[in-house]
C-alpha cells in the first residue's frame, strides 16, 4: 500500500527486466493500461495490452494511442510475439482475463509474476458493477507457481481482507505499507450551512454555500490552476456554466 507517486509500478517493472518470462498485469481501465504501456516502453520494456476483441473493426476503433499505428493485441498476435520476441509485460482488464488465459495456453508456462493494479477495486467494484474482480481467485489456480503482487494507494483493513481472500494470499503474504501523509499536501475543511433545511431547499442551499466558498478560494489563489470535483454530472455542468459569470477572467475555455 503506497501513496500515489511512490513508485508502485517500479515494483513489477524492475523484476520484469530480469525474469525470464512475462509479467501479467490486471488493470482496471483502457486509459490506465495505455499510460502504463507507454511508461513501460519509455523504459525500454516490451509491453502490450489485450482488450479481449478479435474483431479488427472494433480493435481499430479502439486504437491504444501509444504513438504508433498498431491496434490492440489479439490472441493470435500475442502468441506470435511470445514465440518470436521477448515480452516483458501484458496488461489486461479483469473481464478479458479468462479469454486471454483460455485462448493462449502457452501463457501458463510463460508467466513469472502476476500483478493486480489498483487492487482496492476488488472490494469496491467487485461486489457491484464489475463482478469479474471477484473472479480473480482463478489466478492462483491458473498460475500456481507465479507470485502475486497486489498494489494500491488506498486500503482499509476491510479492503485488505477482501484482497487477501479473493487472491488467495495466505500465510506467506508479505505486507508493505507507507504512510499516506504527504508533506506537499495541505488539507482543510469548511463547514457548509443548509443541512437543516427541507429537502427541496437543502440541495440548492448547499450548492450556493459551496459556490461562495469556491469563489473565495479562487480569489485567494488567483492565477493558479486546479481541479474542482463535483458530486454529480449535472452539478459539474451547472458549476461550469455559473463560474465564468461570477469570474469573467475564467472563460469557458479555461473551465473544462
Amino acid at each position: 500500500v503506497l501513496p500515489t507517486g511512490a513508485g508502485k509500478s517500479l515494483l513489477y517493472q524492475l523484476p520484469s527486466t530480469f525474469l525470464n518470462g512475462i509479467t501479467l498485469v490486471v488493470s482496471p481501465t483502457l486509459a490506465l493500461m495505455d499510460d502504463q504501456v507507454r511508461e513501460a516502453r519509455d523504459r525500454g520494456l516490451s509491453a502490450f495490452t489485450f482488450q479481449g476483441s478479435e474483431d479488427p473493426e472494433r480493435s481499430n476503433s479502439q486504437s491504444n494511442d501509444l504513438g504508433t499505428d498498431e491496434a490492440p493485441e489479439t490472441i493470435h498476435s500475442l502468441a506470435i510475439r511470445i514465440q518470436s520476441d521477448r515480452v516483458h509485460l501484458i496488461f489486461v482488464a479483469p473481464e478479458s482475463l479468462k479469454k486471454l488465459v483460455s485462448g493462449l495456453p502457452l501463457l501458463k508456462a510463460a508467466v513469472r509474476q502476476i500483478v493486480v493494479d489498483e487492487a482496492h477495486l476488488i472490494h469496491t467494484w467487485g461486489s457491484t458493477f464489475r463482478p469479474a474482480y471477484r473472479q480473480l481467485n482463478s489466478l492462483r489456480s491458473e498460475f500456481p507457481l507465479a507470485p502475486i503482487l497486489a498494489v494500491t494507494a488506498t486500503a482499509t483493513s476491510k479492503v485488505e481482507t477482501t484482497i487477501r481472500e479473493v487472491l488467495g494470499l495466505g500465510k506467506d503474504l508479505a505486507m508493505y505499507r507507507m504512510p499516506v501523509h504527504r508533506s506537499s499536501l495541505h488539507l482543510t475543511t469548511e463547514r457548509i450551512e443548509g443541512n437543516s433545511l427541507p429537502p427541496r431547499r437543502k440541495w440548492k442551499a448547499l450548492f450556493e454555500n459551496r459556490f461562495e466558498i469556491l469563489l473565495r478560494f479562487l480569489a485567494d489563489n488567483k492565477g493558479r490552476s486546479g481541479i474542482v470535483y463535483c458530486q454529480t454530472r449535472s452539478e459539474t455542468k451547472e458549476l461550469a456554466e455559473k463560474l465564468p459569470k461570477k469570474r469573467p477572467d475564467l472563460d469557458r475555455k479555461s473551465v473544462v
